[in-house]
């Protein structure tokens, strides 16, 4: 087996980076190992903002991220960059979880050939690895044998009086490095 290059931004962490004048290719263009995206369900159609007021009908998650992704593996060989691990996709579900699901399945299957997905206890090796967030489909994705996203690894511990603790444990491909470039600095 080949060791794979590795590089101080396979651990780099993007957010909110569709405020910028190119959403995603900045983030690729510099090499991020991890790109997140927040999306709402909106009359049947995915649309990618930070809150729920600032969505717009051409801002979606297929326009923005998994066609310009499909595009960059296709013109790069069949990854995102050669030699590194695969790009996390963080997908932060900000409507409700299951009726989002529903739309967002169905549309991570069409582009099986740069997702990455699980079928029982196997696992087809793709360029990207999406991962649900924030409102999760808690019953319905890990019941499902195949699958085309993984769930954030939150545990919810008991509460404390009044109060809930959530701890995040987030997987080694999200952990920021100690220091983070803005997408705006160079």
């Amino acid at each position: 087996m080949q060791a794979r290059a590795r590089s101080s931004l396979d651990h780099a962490h993007a957010h909110n980076d569709y405020e910028h004048a190119r959403p995603l290719l900045d983030v690729l263009d510099r090499g991020y190992g991890s790109v997140e995206v927040d999306i709402y369900l909106v009359d049947g159609a995915l649309l990618v903002a930070h809150a729920r007021d600032s969505v717009r009908a051409d801002r979606t998650l297929e326009s923005l991220y998994l066609a310009p992704l499909r595009a960059w593996i296709g013109a790069r060989g069949g990854s995102v960059y050669a030699g590194r691990p695969p790009l996390t996709l963080p997908i932060d579900v900000k409507s409700h979880a299951e009726s989002t699901w529903v739309v967002l399945e169905p549309l991570l299957r069409r582009y099986d050939d740069v997702i990455a997905s699980w079928h029982g206890d196997s696992m087809t090796t793709r360029p990207v690895i999406a991962v649900i967030s924030g409102e999760r489909p808690l019953v319905t994705l890990p019941a499902q044998r195949d699958r085309w996203a993984g769930l954030d690894a939150r545990q919810l511990q008991r509460p404390l009086g009044r109060r809930r603790i959530e701890r995040r444990s987030r997987p080694a491909a999200w952990r920021r490095p100690p220091q983070t470039a803005r997408l705006d600095q160079r």
